[in-house]
């Protein structure tokens, strides 16, 4: 999975959210999808979003606190993992953080 669409064919969302229920006043933040996918070594998301995703995201106001954030609950040593993804504008990339780490900033 490198980030190509055609990598994620056949593989359904795992959890939908119908369009439209966003913070109308922030671009970008309708998550209408979350896929999952793995390998042996590797946990892929994809989230699919009802407008384009927005780079700046990371600067808008509360309530986002600066990236795009959900729960997983898990039957794994984490019952819940908060995951937060957010675009770093000088590395030019996406990254992502999980239960308070520091690598979604």
């Amino acid at each position: 999975m490198d980030g190509d669409s055609a990598d994620w064919a056949g593989i359904p969302p795992q959890a939908v959210d119908p369009a439209g229920d966003d913070f109308a006043t922030v671009a970008g933040d309708d998550i209408v999808g979350l896929a999952i996918a793995r390998d042996a070594n590797n946990l892929f998301l994809r989230l699919d979003l009802g407008e384009p995703a927005n780079t700046n995201f990371q600067n808008s106001p509360a309530p986002t606190n600066g990236r795009y954030r959900f729960v997983l609950f898990t039957n794994g040593p984490y019952p819940q993992l908060f995951i937060g993804v957010a675009y770093d504008p000088l590395a030019t990339q996406w990254s992502v953080g999980y239960n308070g780490s520091s690598d979604a900033a």
